[in-house]
């Protein structure tokens, strides 16, 4: 909508503007006027002037036809003789000089006339015609101000009948507005009024059920009094026999002290022999694990971050991963769906990788391969000390938990001298000691799962850049790095370690999530 000021101040310049252009075709006009008095006037000089030679040319015609008898007098003077010569008068040819003297002069006045009415008609024309041309050039001038005069009228007529449909449409806006206003007070007045009802009604309610609850709180006392007033023989006879088994409870009480004394120390020292205690500042310990996973995923991050300028991505090969790992392929993909993209390839194929290792290897005789021997021996080992205690003594806890104590400290030993500096990079190296070794220190055994493509996004379970907003319009695109913890099929028992690290795209279809185990490839 136009402000009050801005609008004045419109139309005061069109005013203005309109003002000066009806001067200007006014004073235009004025000098039109005066222009074509003086072609009237020179317009009239010219007809007194044409009429003067008309006059001049029927004076000098008797003259013409004189003009044959002066030319032929020379001859007949000629032809006369001396005897007659003398006998014209004098006079008479003194006349005829004077008349043939005049007849010169009107000659010479005739042509005279005529060069200046010619070079008259001439000025003229040549007046005319830049009379002619500066009225065309004013008038086309005073044309154009007149279609833009038009115009003008026309924009302020436009202008008018939009400021009325604006005022009408604020109008119409203020009411609808305050309609919805009042509409909304309406509805909040109504709901004040049922909530209040409803409270009054509970009030109520609540009243007659104090009512109530007192007047048996009274029954109750009264009846409770009478009880004790009938019952206080009864009670001094109860009291005698507590004081005679107070001593044998306090008996029992020492007893059952040196039991459960008895009892912790044996469990101190049945954990103490089936499974490892670490310390909070152990590497080996949860919290240890949680802060070096979330370092590997940085490490990881940074790695495909770091990468040296110039190089140029190609675009081919990455539509061709994001075909083969079921992502939606765009024609220009942006920087951070690359990044995580890379990021779960890496993993993929480190995984493969190392899984291939263990696979090959698990019997293996060089000291190449000692980790994949150790961790196939243990995990033989393991299974056979599990099928051991299950076939021979199912309550022998020592027994039981021998499979675990092994396989913790089998793990520890390859988590911390498993695979030197020079056989391997340090990011594969981490990625080994913590997804083959560490998670299995854990008790129960730490789990790996992916998020797949699609999958609805979870909080509580993954992270990653959104709006809490829009939660539910969003669904994964590619899952960076999985999330690690333990029972995490088990919502209630779960113990998620970190989150997966998730890259997201709005939602398109219904998906599901997959549980992969240490080394699964989904």
């Amino acid at each position: 909508m136009f402000d009050d000021s801005q609008e004045n101040d419109t139309n005061d310049k069109i005013e203005l503007l309109f003002n000066g252009m009806k001067e200007q075709i006014k004073a235009l006009c004025a000098e039109n006027y005066e222009l074509h008095n003086k072609i009237s006037v020179k317009d009239k000089q010219l007809e007194e002037m044409s009429e003067k030679l008309k006059l001049i040319e029927e004076i000098l015609k008797p003259t013409h036809k004189k003009d044959s008898t002066i030319h032929t007098l020379p001859k007949v003077l000629s032809d006369f003789k001396p005897s007659r010569t003398q006998n014209i008068n004098f006079e008479l040819e003194e006349k005829l000089r004077e008349i043939f003297e005049k007849y010169k002069q009107s000659e010479e006045n005739l042509s005279r006339l005529r060069d200046e009415h010619e070079k008259q008609c001439s000025n003229k024309s040549s007046i005319m015609q830049m009379k002619n041309s500066k009225l065309e050039e004013k008038l086309s001038e005073i044309s154009e101000k007149y279609t833009k005069s038009e115009e003008l009228e026309e924009l302020c007529k436009k202008k008018s009948l939009l400021d009325g449909e604006i005022s009408e449409r604020y109008k119409q806006s203020e009411d609808n507005l305050t309609r919805h206003r009042n509409e909304k007070l309406r509805k909040k007045k109504s709901l004040f009024q049922e909530t209040l009802e409803r409270y009054q009604n509970e009030l109520d309610n609540n009243k007659d059920v104090l009512n109530n609850f007192s007047q048996k709180e009274s029954e109750n006392y009264e009846n409770q009094q009478k009880y004790d007033e009938n019952n206080k023989e009864r009670r001094a006879l109860i009291r005698s026999a507590a004081n005679n088994k107070e001593k044998e409870q306090l008996e029992l009480l020492k007893k059952n002290t040196k039991l459960k004394t008895e009892e912790s120390k044996y469990q101190t020292t049945l954990g103490n022999a089936t499974y490892i205690r670490m310390n909070d500042d152990d590497k080996d310990h949860g919290v240890q694990l949680v802060n070096n996973i979330l370092s590997l995923r940085d490490t990881l991050r940074s790695y495909i971050s770091s990468l040296k300028w110039g190089i140029e991505i190609d675009i081919d090969q990455i539509n061709n991963l994001m075909k083969e790992y079921n992502v939606t392929i765009t024609s220009k993909p942006n920087y951070p769906l690359i990044k995580a993209l890379l990021s779960f390839h890496i993993l993929m194929k480190i995984m493969k990788e190392v899984e291939s290792f263990f696979e090959k290897n698990n019997d293996s005789s060089s000291v190449l391969h000692l980790e994949a021997d150790i961790m196939s021996k243990s995990k033989n080992l393991e299974e056979r000390l599990v099928e051991f205690s299950k076939t021979r003594n199912e309550k022998d806890l020592m027994t039981q938990m021998t499979s675990i104590k092994i396989r913790q400290e089998v793990n520890i030993a390859l988590s911390n001298r498993g695979f030197s500096d020079n056989m391997a990079p340090k990011l594969i190296r981490e990625l080994i000691r913590i997804f083959w070794f560490r998670l299995r220190i854990q008790e129960p055994v730490a789990q790996i799962k992916w998020v797949e493509v699609g999958s609805d996004i979870d909080p509580n379970v993954m992270d990653g850049i959104w709006d809490n907003e829009d939660i539910d319009d969003l669904e994964v695109e590619v899952c960076a790095f999985p999330m690690i913890g333990r029972d995490l099929e088990n919502l209630e028992k779960r113990k998620i370690y970190t989150h997966a690290h998730v890259f997201t795209k709005r939602k398109t279809s219904i998906t599901k999530t997959k549980t992969i185990k240490r080394g699964e490839v989904p």
